[in-house]
C-alpha cells in the first residue's frame, strides 16, 4: 500500500500496529522534492543500521544525512527536546559527538502505558480513604500505632482520616480486613527492615 505524504527524506515511522514507512523520493531527479512516495512493510523492530541503546519504545526515526547535527534535527522536528533526543539516542554521545551518517536515530517515541488503578482487595470496613494506593492486612493482635510503626510517613491520624470506621480509639480494627495505609502524594512508603 503506497501512501502519498509531505515528509522531510529519511523519515521511518512506526505505526500501531507495527507498519512502518521509510520516505523515498519518487525518482533521483526529485530527490529534494517535498513529496515522497511511502512505501510501508511490516518490522519487529527499528530499521537498520542503527546506533546501540536506542529507546525500546522509539516510533519514529530519521537517517542522518552527511552534515546533520542533533541541534539541527531537533530543530526540523520540533517535538522533543536535545535532553530527550540523547536520551532517546544515548551512543551518539552527550554533546552529539557520535552522530552517524547513513544511521537512523530516534525522533519520538510512543507514550509510556498508564498503570492500572490499584484494586481493592476485600474485605474492607466503610468509608475507607479514595483513592487508596496501599493496603495493609490487619491480624490479630494489630493496634494503630503497630501499623502505623511499618510506614515512615503515616501517622496515627492519617490512619484515622482514611480509615474512619477503626474509630477514633482503634477499637474498631477488625483482624482480616484490609485498611488504607498510603493514598497517591501521601509517601506512605513501607519501611525497609
Amino acid at each position: 500500500m503506497l501512501f502519498s505524504q509531505i515528509l522531510p527524506a529519511g523519515l521511518f515511522l512506526l505505526g500501531l500496529a507495527q507498519a512502518a514507512a521509510v520516505a523515498r523520493p519518487r525518482s533521483s531527479q526529485d530527490s529534494n522534492a517535498a513529496t515522497m512516495e511511502m512505501a510501508t512493510a511490516t518490522v519487529a523492530s527499528a530499521p537498520i543500521p542503527v546506533q546501540s541503546g536506542v529507546a525500546s519504545n522509539c516510533n519514529s526515526f530519521y537517517q542522518v544525512k552527511t552534515g546533520d547535527t542533533c541541534i539541527g534535527i531537533q530543530t526540523h522536528f520540533h517535538n522533543f527536546t536535545l535532553n530527550e533526543f540523547y536520551k532517546w539516542n544515548p551512543a551518539i554521545g552527550t554533546n552529539c559527538q557520535v552522530l552517524l551518517a547513513g544511521y537512523y536515530v530516534c525522533v519520538g517515541t510512543a507514550p509510556a502505558p498508564t498503570p492500572d488503578p490499584p484494586t481493592t482487595p476485600s474485605p474492607t470496613q466503610p468509608g475507607i480513604a479514595a483513592p487508596c494506593s496501599k493496603y495493609y492486612a490487619a491480624v490479630s493482635g494489630d493496634t494503630c500505632i503497630g501499623i502505623t510503626t511499618q510506614y515512615p510517613n503515616l501517622t496515627v491520624s492519617k490512619f484515622l482520616e482514611w480509615n474512619p470506621a477503626v474509630g477514633n480509639d482503634c477499637t474498631n480494627l477488625l483482624a482480616g480486613y484490609y485498611y488504607c495505609v498510603d493514598v497517591p502524594a501521601a509517601g506512605g512508603a513501607p519501611r525497609q527492615q
